[in-house]
């Protein structure tokens, strides 16, 4: 099959298919992968020899079953599925506190075994969730961030009735401000690059909810944050930092607002039920409309190309750039 192999350099190469392991296994045809930010700053160390060893990259895939193990019973083969990439060991004291982000066994796609940027894949089929028929492929590859997302809305408390701002308007910022206008929040403030200091200090202080959604090595966007919640507001951070980076925060302003500064990591569980499984049901309810925050899709032969987009957004424009095997 063909996958994108990065090493010193980034390449489309034909690499072995891939085969069941389990008879709990399913086997998918990938026909689109979303590129995260998360896959961004890997694919970086990896140019870098920062990493050395590291499998096909690609977490937020949807596609089509065209292979099952004996023992899946509610999966088929044709069967249009997105997939949820972390795969836990339902064992630990974590997995059964519903906590299983934290698995200590954790396998992901992408990170340890391989991932999307490629034209097959083979997962437990407790990881493929069945789509719509009215939803394509495309949008499906969106579970993952719809996920994120759910597990942040949990986290704060819900959305409802909220004067939420939302710093980042990139597909995770994006995606969290339609949940919050699905969810009926009071308001919801989208803070970009491009959105003007002046209107946003005119709002300074009168936030129930702020989400900091960009993370990378900036202390800007979490200290701006700080400066629009009120006091005893809440503060979400939703955006993913670089491990070991340390970053200036306006400690008095935290301090002073008594503000709850919370991290959102992935999803989990919320109230017994799996969050992936809320953001399965919003997606396929066709009421939101999630796909609208795709900007270019590409085939995985132009994956240089979408990269580019992708880092160049200030000329792009680019939000979610996906990528068709």
């Amino acid at each position: 099959m063909k996958a994108i192999i990065i090493s010193r350099k980034i390449q489309l190469k034909e690499i072995p298919d891939p085969h069941l392991v389990s008879t709990y296994d399913v086997m998918i045809k990938v026909k689109a992968t979303g590129l995260c930010g998360s896959d961004v700053q890997r694919i970086h160390k990896i140019l870098k020899r920062e990493i050395n060893i590291h499998p096909v990259l690609g977490h937020e895939i949807a596609g089509e079953v065209i292979k099952v193990g004996e023992n899946v019973k509610h999966i088929k083969v044709g069967d249009r599925v997105a997939v949820e990439p972390i795969i836990n060991c339902n064992n630990c004291h974590f997995c059964k506190s519903g906590n299983y982000q934290f698995c200590l066994n954790i396998k992901a796609l992408g990170k340890n075994i391989n991932g999307g940027f490629a034209e097959y894949i083979v997962v437990p089929a407790q990881n493929a969730h069945k789509l719509n028929p009215k939803i394509t492929y495309t949008s499906g590859s969106l579970l993952d961030v719809i996920s994120v997302c759910v597990h942040c809305m949990n986290l704060a408390g819900g959305f409802s009735n909220k004067k939420i701002a939302i710093v980042g308007d990139g597909s995770v910022g994006m995606t969290c401000m339609k949940l919050a206008l699905y969810h009926k929040a009071k308001s919801v403030f989208l803070v970009g690059k491009k959105t003007l200091r002046k209107r946003i200090l005119k709002h300074k202080g009168s936030f129930d909810l702020v989400i900091e959604a960009v993370g990378r090595r900036n202390s800007e966007t979490l200290n701006l944050a700080i400066e629009l919640v009120r006091i005893k507001g809440k503060v979400i951070v939703l955006g993913v930092y670089p491990n070991g980076f340390l970053l200036h925060l306006n400690a008095r302003s935290l301090f002073f607002k008594e503000i709850n500064l919370v991290g959102s990591n992935s999803y989990a569980c919320f109230k017994g039920k799996k969050e992936i499984k809320t953001a399965l049901k919003l997606l396929n309810g066709s009421k939101i409309d999630f796909g609208s925050i795709i900007t270019h899709t590409l085939p995985l032969s132009k994956f240089k190309e979408g990269l580019k987009l992708f880092e160049n957004k200030n000329t792009s424009h680019a939000k979610k750039v996906i990528f068709i095997p």
